[in-house]
């Protein structure tokens, strides 16, 4: 019996095991911007990693602000392990901002925009997310590591005074026509 617990004991000792665990931090620099319609942005967080293994991330978006961005770019890094939140590695999220706010046109010529109202605003949450290759071997479940950081985007309007040179190009091309007919219809006769 104390040969059987000793060998158990000698095997416990030897099998070291090893538990290897992954995760992100983030540092945030802002939680709130203000973007001018028609525009890109771009975000800088800080990405950590006090975790065993090394760790490759990007950053995405949810929510509110989703419904705005027209595109968006982030390269994914790897995240060394074991770094503390003051050797974080930067992301940068980019994405562009379309026109937000609505135009008054005359028959969808001649448009203006006045900007009497407070910029619109977006809720969502930046995410920095692991960037999981295509394939993964191995068993057990893939799981995607994240967190978050709230973020508000605040539109700026960009006011436009109405121009009337299409107006007057469209009524130009159309007196010429009208005197170009005028003008066959008399010399075929």
């Amino acid at each position: 019996m104390k040969k059987v617990l000793f060998v158990a004991i000698i095997l416990l000792l030897l099998i070291n095991p090893v538990f290897a665990r992954k995760g992100i931090g983030m540092v945030t620099h802002t939680e709130s911007i203000v973007v001018d319609e028609g525009s890109q942005k771009c975000i800088t967080y800080g990405v950590f990693n006090p975790w065993d293994e090394d760790v490759r991330a990007s950053l995405d978006i949810k929510g509110d602000i989703n419904s705005i961005i027209t595109q968006k770019e982030t390269q994914p890094k790897l995240i060394k392990a074991l770094t503390t939140y003051q050797e974080s590695t930067e992301l940068e999220l980019c994405f562009f901002v379309p026109q937000v706010y609505q135009e008054k046109c005359i028959l969808g010529l001649s448009c203006y925009q006045p900007c009497t109202q407070e910029p619109i605003e977006y809720k969502g949450e930046v995410i920095v997310i692991e960037a999981r290759e295509e394939s993964t071997s191995g068993t057990g479940s893939a799981t995607s590591l994240g967190i978050s950081s709230p973020l508000t985007v605040k539109v700026n309007c960009q006011e436009t005074e109405r121009s009337f040179s299409q107006l007057y190009f469209i009524i130009i091309i159309i007196s010429m026509l009208g005197i170009l007919i005028i003008l066959y219809k008399r010399y075929k006769k």
